[in-house]
């Protein structure tokens, strides 16, 4: 089924909180809702060439459109919106924040922490974890270093992150997306 002008875009995102916009005349509305990190599913025209430029918070679909293509887009943005959203934080308390959930990180451990934090989705080496605990004053012996992991990894486990050890290499903390594919859900049921 193809979606053609006439048809209301408003009620294809109905309840969500993404902004759709034809681009480029709305483009003044673009770089504002840009700027207030609002999420944005770009409407172009059949012969008009995507912006150069755009973040993690917006896509771009043309004229006339597919449903199934508007909602692969959409699930896709909105999954990239609900990542951005669930970015690890630890603020000045110490207390590392996903989402809506916490949990202290003792400060002895906030070094580590910090650095996997920072490196989110990228793999931590070792070595520099070892240079990071002798710098901060923490032993520097690889068992503290693992055992220092280990309970940090049942903290960052408590609020929807995984620690995995990656054999010979050091440590890789990610988002735990098990459960929440909304693109592979469209695309199961349709």
């Amino acid at each position: 089924m193809t979606i053609d002008v006439t048809t209301s875009l408003a009620a294809l995102l109905a309840g969500e909180e993404l902004q759709l916009l034809r681009w480029p005349a709305q483009e003044d509305l673009r770089q504002e809702l840009r700027s207030a990190g609002m999420p944005r599913l770009l409407v172009l025209d059949p012969e008009q060439a995507p912006p150069e430029e755009w973040d993690d918070l917006e896509d771009w679909i043309r004229e006339p459109f597919d449903i199934l293509e508007f909602e692969a887009r959409k699930a896709t943005l909105l999954a990239r919106v609900r990542r951005v959203e669930r970015r690890p934080r630890i603020d000045e308390s110490g207390l590392l924040w996903v989402d809506h959930s916490w949990v202290a990180i003792p400060t002895r451990q906030l070094p580590i922490a910090q650095l996997l934090v920072d490196r989110l989705d990228n793999v931590v080496r070792r070595d520099e974890l070892l240079a990071l605990c002798d710098e901060a004053g923490l032993s520097d012996h690889a068992a503290a270093l693992q055992a220092a992991v280990g309970r940090l990894e049942r903290r960052f486990a408590s609020v929807g992150l995984r620690l995995r050890s990656v054999r010979g290499r050091g440590y890789l903390l990610e988002l735990d997306d098990s459960d929440s594919s909304d693109l592979r859900k469209i695309r199961t049921a349709n």
